[in-house]
């Protein structure tokens, strides 16, 4: 399954539901980088619930539940509330509540990925800030029931400068297009993407002040 972000199914969002995922992020004043953006920002609280909705309201319980790159924040408690949940993050996070933390990069998580989780979640992780999109896929889609993640491309041409750990070179670093989002999941998984809404991959809709897009995806893992 993949959603894109459209200014309308945000708009039915911001009519009720954001006043419902607001306070729950408010029910733990946790101080984090995570929790500041989500009370911030409307547009990331819609995502969040996309990807979070049936955890957050308790619809969905009793799972093992791996999130990358989270961070942590006040929404949390409700899903390790029903759920085995454990954060993973290059970040040192706060202890918090029934939430498990493992302050770890991913690609090196459990040696090579040999746990079988029934749902792996990456929300705002790739392309944007890790490109190794294909490396995470191929590490943990055989070893869960499920994966959900938010995926966020720029299709109008962005890029950013950084300076590489350990030297002093200034690289120039080219934001991903929904193209090479659809080229990654449409070649390697294709029979888990409807091809009917790749064509989305190329929209400039944004509900985002930087002008970004996003899409919500859900694809079935190899865990039985």
């Amino acid at each position: 399954m993949i959603k894109f972000i459209t200014k309308s199914d945000y708009g039915e969002y911001m009519s009720g539901r954001d006043q419902v995922v607001l306070e729950i992020f408010k029910e733990h004043n946790v101080k984090s980088q995570s929790q500041e953006w989500h009370l911030g920002s409307p547009q990331k609280r819609y995502v969040f619930d996309l990807v979070y909705g049936d955890l957050l309201d308790g619809h969905v319980k009793n799972r093992n539940i791996l999130d990358i790159g989270a961070g942590m924040n006040g929404a949390m408690q409700r899903i390790a509330e029903n759920n085995t949940y454990c954060v993973v993050d290059i970040m040192q996070q706060p202890a918090f509540g029934n939430v498990r933390y493992l302050q770890s990069a991913w690609e090196v998580l459990n040696g090579q990925g040999t746990v079988d989780w029934d749902i792996v979640i990456c929300n705002d992780l790739f392309p944007n800030v890790d490109q190794r999109l294909l490396m995470f896929l191929d590490k943990f889609l055989p070893h869960c029931r499920e994966i959900r993640m938010s995926l966020t491309y720029f299709n109008h041409p962005t890029w950013y400068q950084a300076k590489r750990v350990g030297g002093d070179e200034m690289l120039t670093m080219l934001q991903w297009n929904g193209l090479n989002v659809a080229e990654v999941l449409g070649e390697n998984w294709g029979d888990k993407v409807d091809s009917d809404v790749m064509s989305g991959f190329t929209s400039n809709e944004s509900i985002f002040p930087n002008g970004r897009q996003v899409c919500v995806i859900h694809l079935p893992g190899g865990a039985t």
